[in-house]
């Protein structure tokens, strides 16, 4: 293997993490011994012993730490016998029902899964070969709360499969402040993490009221501090009643969703949709999903980080609202299936 060597380490190129960024073949025993040396006996960092042999400063912590698990910087070996190379049918049919029955699972569990119940060991990347072979990706998990009543939630399905989308009104709040403006990726050199440099302060906390049907977005109210039974009362009677029409099984913007927070109960609230004529549906309980202003909100608040500029929170959440589209909001409704029902 040829190995690079650098003369003067200032001359070096500070953005470089390698010497030889396109190389496939493994690091010679001699190399591995060479950065155990500098990380053990002269006490070098592993950002040091990188820049002082032209590799990763990663490749570096994982010599040193196979060298400490092990007492050994050999490239590891591995059975050639099938049984260890290939997954069996039994094992492949327990991988399935362990990702499906428990998505949440880590590698290294499955494998011990197997081990305990098949006795067969299988290397992990032989696990995630297979799973990837079968379709499954490792996606951000959703948890569902164990409250949620499926019952409810199947009678609240049937309530409203009578009902057109163009029915339909939602409405919910959201809150947000400056942290929500702070930007979470970055661009750098491989090896490297990116940084910003920045006040990481929460400011002022603002609240945001929003209304969509699959006409767009009908109004928006943005108030500092917590949306409390009051203001919500006042927003549905300057905002909400405006827009609702009465319900005759043709007019649109008839039936109102909102969520079961104990805000949106406030005596008086209800009392006042029905009696604009229009039909009030509370979704159930830990059921958020079937509400699609979700969707609303979580466009709001990636708008917001193009927005880092401005000084004024109230100005960023009306701003990051006014980007929300008709066709939008028309998408997020119709891509509920609860509330396309009864559409021709």
């Amino acid at each position: 293997m040829r190995v690079i060597a650098l003369g003067n380490h200032n001359n070096r190129k500070t953005e470089m993490t390698s010497c030889e960024p396109t190389r496939c073949n493994a690091y010679s025993e001699d190399l591995r011994y060479r950065i155990v040396w500098q990380t053990e006996a002269l006490g070098y960092s592993s950002r040091q012993v990188g820049n002082n042999i032209g590799v990763d400063r990663s490749t570096v912590s994982r010599i040193r730490q196979r060298w400490l698990t092990f007492g050994t910087l050999k490239k590891a070996t591995y059975p050639q016998d099938k049984a260890y190379r290939k997954l069996t049918t039994p094992a492949q049919l327990l991988v399935l029902h362990l990702v499906m029955k428990k998505p949440e699972l880590f590698v290294h569990e499955i494998q011990n899964e197997l081990l305990d119940v098949l006795q067969v060991e299988v290397c992990i990347s032989t696990i995630s070969r297979f799973i990837h072979s079968c379709g499954f990706t490792r996606q951000k998990l959703r948890h569902v709360a164990l409250q949620r009543d499926e019952f409810l939630r199947q009678k609240f399905i049937l309530d409203v499969s009578l009902y057109k989308s163009d029915m339909f009104i939602f409405l919910d709040e959201t809150g947000a402040d400056r942290r929500n403006v702070l930007r979470k990726y970055g661009y750098s050199m491989r090896g490297k993490t990116p940084q910003e440099h920045t006040l990481l302060v929460r400011g002022e906390h603002v609240s945001g009221i929003g209304i969509i049907s699959v006409n767009g977005l009908l109004d928006v109210y943005v108030t500092k501090g917590p949306v409390d039974g009051d203001k919500f009362y006042d927003f549905a009677l300057k905002y909400l009643l405006p827009h609702l029409m009465p319900f005759d099984g043709i007019n649109q913007h008839s039936v109102v969703v909102l969520d079961n927070c104990s805000i949106h109960h406030v005596d008086g609230i209800a009392a006042m949709i029905e009696e604009a004529g229009a039909l009030v549906h509370f979704l159930p309980p830990y059921s958020h999903d079937f509400n699609p202003i979700e969707e609303t909100f979580s466009k709001v608040k990636a708008e917001m980080k193009n927005l880092v500029d401005v000084p004024d929170i109230e100005t960023i959440v009306l701003s990051a609202f006014a980007t929300v589209t008709p066709e939008d909001c028309k998408g997020w409704i119709l891509n509920n299936s609860i509330y396309t029902q009864h559409d021709d």
